[in-house]
């Protein structure tokens, strides 16, 4: 049972009604939509360590971003990229990304693509990361994308022979410990 409590305060006028936080959370979570990417097939182009570092575990469920992430490969390469199939063509409200903490000048420049094709060139741009500093890369943050999408793509390069910015890193890696994909 939830209880309500009233709370005047007199010079000012104001009536406040407070209400038990377990009460707002559940509320909070029945309004909010699934994600929908849980636990869901994905696919990169490179994996550093299958073991250790799968491309599964941004899908596990698990936001610790010090933990087990999907970690492609470091060697020398300029393009990357990490996919989710959803299934079937769903509604995509948002996406948040949790990438490994401390490793910004990796994550920078990052893009998000939606498709209902696992080909790139035929995806919807729905962010791009423009940071001009480090310190503006977030490791953990959601952005709208509404679309009617099958796959969701985190896609990074590094442009050769010069990178965009001298403090990204050399060559294009992603490590994500979590994508949630909210929708229905």
């Amino acid at each position: 049972m939830h209880s309500l409590v009233r709370a005047t305060v007199p010079l000012l006028s104001i009536t406040m009604y407070y209400i038990s936080i377990s009460h707002v959370i559940h509320h909070f979570k029945s309004n909010l939509a699934d994600n929908i990417a849980l636990r869901k097939q994905v696919d990169t182009s490179s994996n550093y360590d299958p073991v250790n570092w799968p491309a599964s575990a941004a899908v596990d469920g698990e936001t610790n971003q010090r933990g087990k992430c999907g970690h492609t490969s470091d060697n020398s390469h300029f393009t990357t990229w990490w996919t989710v199939n959803l299934g079937q063509p769903s509604t995509i409200n948002y996406i948040t990304i949790y990438y490994r903490a401390g490793y910004g000048s990796r994550f920078a420049g990052y893009q998000i693509f939606v498709s209902n094709t696992t080909d790139l060139n035929n995806g919807q741009l729905c962010y791009e990361d423009a940071s001009t500093t480090v310190a503006e890369v977030a490791t953990v943050k959601s952005h709208q994308c509404q679309h009617v999408a099958q796959y969701v793509t985190i896609y990074n390069y590094r442009n050769t022979p010069t990178k965009r910015y001298h403090w990204y890193s050399t060559y294009a890696i992603l490590e994500l410990c979590e994508v949630l994909v909210f929708g229905e």
